[in-house]
């Protein structure tokens, strides 16, 4: 399901040296100081405000979190054992 859709937007971008700038630039994209900057074209993925947003997908979010407890979980186990071997080493 689709939330949004790529469509082609205009941008100001920075004007390429040899370039000409027409008085519509000039008027929809004001120069600051030295830069001057003329209208162009992009990409862009937009995405309407009235459109719901994607249903939440809870087994990939279980996966997720079982992973990070997991991982959590198993550190802890894996350095409190290293601990007690380092202090049964060091007491002799």
């Amino acid at each position: 399901m689709p939330v949004g859709s790529v469509r082609s937007v205009l941008i100001c971008r920075p004007q390429i040296p040899h370039e000409l700038v027409s008085e519509l630039d000039s008027q929809l994209c004001p120069s600051s100081g030295s830069t001057r900057l003329k209208l162009g074209t992009t990409q862009a993925y937009l995405v309407a405000a009235n459109e719901p947003p994607p249903p939440h997908d809870y087994v990939q979010s279980g996966a997720f979190w079982t992973l990070a407890l997991t991982t959590v979980v198993g550190l802890w186990f894996v350095s409190a054992h290293v601990g007690a071997i380092l202090g049964f080493v060091r007491r002799g």
